[in-house]
């Protein structure tokens, strides 16, 4: 039977969810009233029939991060329903998406799923990983993209220097993190130089806690090696989340060709 500090913990934890979620239905709301001029304008040009192929796609999209979410919080050895996980990685995903940083939507990850037997490490352990994850794609579509308007000379001669710029750096960021998630060796000396620079800024506390966050994120790649079928899975549920998020933006230009060409029917028609 629960003890009555856990019962209050669990209906505290429920009541943030509540919130979090009644924030950004309100923030989704306010943009919408902030913008109403134009938002009225697509409203009433919007082709309706792109809505429900729409909101399908961006549900899977949905689907797909919470469940990456809850397979990198299984996977790392953290113990919990698998519907809370999903849940949270509802949360997670959709602060993520509203906040540019975001370290802001695992925050709240971890302070839903954080209990007597959940550690913060692991949550943070699994929170890095599945962070991973999601740049390792990002910084694999971003490079060829960039390669690709090069190539097909879609910028100035002037733009492609800084293109190739962005390219190259994007590349060496990616070797650089690669290395500190699958190098242990490197990965301790870059966390051993965190936290000789950072305790200077926020306090002494912080070379434990990086030392504990590399022993639990040792200790989950180890156990991803053993579960071969969570990575997987792992991997389907991010690239599922990124070609749902392709179609939904598909979708976004699909209305906004037809805004646009409503608008120039209607403007050959008045000068008509």
């Amino acid at each position: 039977m629960d003890s009555p500090a856990a019962s209050r913990w669990s209906r505290a934890r429920g009541l943030l969810q509540a919130a979090i979620l009644i924030i950004l239905f309100g923030v989704l709301v306010g943009a919408v009233a902030a913008d109403w001029t134009n938002a009225r304008r697509v409203l009433r040009a919007a082709d309706w029939r792109l809505l429900a192929p729409a909101l399908i796609v961006t549900a899977l999209s949905f689907f797909c991060s919470s469940t990456a979410y809850s397979l990198a919080c299984r996977a790392f050895g953290v113990a919990a329903r698998s519907s809370r996980l999903v849940l949270t990685g509802f949360v997670t995903m959709a602060v993520n998406n509203l906040i540019t940083l975001g370290g802001a939507g695992y925050a709240v990850g971890a302070v839903l799923l954080h209990d007597r037997d959940t550690s913060l490490r692991d949550l943070a352990a699994a929170s890095a990983f599945n962070a991973y994850l999601y740049f390792a794609v990002g910084t694999t579509c971003l490079p060829l993209s960039l390669l690709y308007v090069i190539v097909g000379r879609r910028v100035p001669p002037r733009a492609e220097v800084g293109l190739v710029l962005v390219v190259t750096l994007g590349c060496l960021l990616a070797v650089l993190v690669n290395l500190a998630v699958f190098h242990s060796r490197f990965r301790k000396v870059l966390l051993r130089f965190l936290g000789n620079f950072i305790p200077r800024f926020i306090g002494p506390s912080i070379p434990r806690s990086l030392s504990s966050f590399d022993d639990s994120f040792t200790h989950g790649l180890g156990l991803l090696r053993c579960r071969r079928g969570h990575l997987l899975g792992l991997l389907a549920a991010i690239i599922g989340d990124w070609l749902f998020c392709a179609a939904t933006i598909w979708f976004c230009f699909a209305v906004r060709v037809h805004i646009m060409q409503g608008a120039s029917f209607a403007n050959t028609f008045g000068r008509r």
